[in-house]
């Protein structure tokens, strides 16, 4: 990660002195407290379009009014782990995005990361985003992106390099594909390095941890669901996050959740 860090300063510094202009390009993106003064302003106009079209008592809207209320109230909240469980039309794109963009100015983030597990739906949140806060304004980088002149500017083409903006759209394929083929120590050190929580279906890390002093990130949270359905275990493994605190390493099986405290690291 600081290797990483190092040759990306190199390169843009050399980059400031050989071409300006690219420099240049890559500036200009509004701090994130603008970006939650246009969606605010977005999701006050929607409200008013509902009040005129008579739809404000619609159990639907008022629904939504609600969940979009949650969210906004949660986002003062310390940093941590957050779901949201809303069904199919409850508003959770932008309900969510309210969250996370008030969350962040909140505690003074300065970056987004809408990671998103299917390609169509990854273009489709990045089609609402883009109406939102201007395309030029967010970036669109995930493994089946198209490089069109509508759905990509210069600036966020130079932002695919480092993710240099305040938001970025991603799959989770390309977060992958961000450190091919690291190994199993590399993974931990980068959830350790970033203070990440560890969700993995590999047991092996648990024996890094435990039997060979690795140190650990500040969670871990074992995957180990087989046999189970699907619509089961995302309802276990969310049950597990949503009592998952730091330190721990918890193992999630069909039969429940099994914790252990990790290791205390000198």
């Amino acid at each position: 990660m600081q290797f990483s860090a190092l040759v990306d300063a190199d390169f843009l510094d050399t980059e400031a002195y050989l071409n300006r202009h690219r420099t240049t390009a890559r500036a200009g993106f509004p701090p994130m407290a603008e970006y939650l003064s246009l969606l605010d302003s977005h999701l006050d106009r929607l409200v008013q379009q509902s009040h005129a079209a008579g739809r404000a008592d619609d159990p639907v809207t008022r629904a939504r009014a609600q969940v979009l209320a949650d969210c906004r109230s949660a986002a003062t909240e310390p940093g941590g782990v957050f779901s949201l469980q809303v069904p199919t039309g409850g508003g959770k794109t932008l309900a969510s995005l309210a969250f996370v963009i008030r969350h962040a100015v909140h505690h003074g983030l300065d970056r987004v990361i809408v990671a998103i597990p299917f390609t169509s739906i990854v273009e489709q949140t990045a089609d609402v985003l883009g109406a939102i806060f201007g395309r030029d304004n967010i970036v669109e980088h995930h493994s089946q992106a198209d490089a069109s002149h509508d759905r990509e500017t210069a600036r966020s083409r130079l932002a695919c390099e480092n993710w240099d903006a305040p938001l970025i759209v991603t799959d989770v394929l390309q977060m992958a594909q961000a450190e091919p083929g690291a190994s199993d120590r590399r993974v931990l050190a980068l959830a350790r390095e970033d203070g990440r929580i560890l969700v993995t279906l590999d047991a092996d890390f648990g024996d890094l941890v435990f039997r060979h002093g690795e140190a650990s990130p500040q969670a871990i949270l074992y995957l180990r669901l087989h046999p189970m359905d699907a619509m089961s275990a995302a309802e276990l493994v969310l049950l597990a996050l949503d009592g998952l605190a730091l330190g721990q390493f918890v193992v999630c099986m069909p039969e429940g959740l099994r914790r252990r405290p990790l290791p205390q690291q000198r």
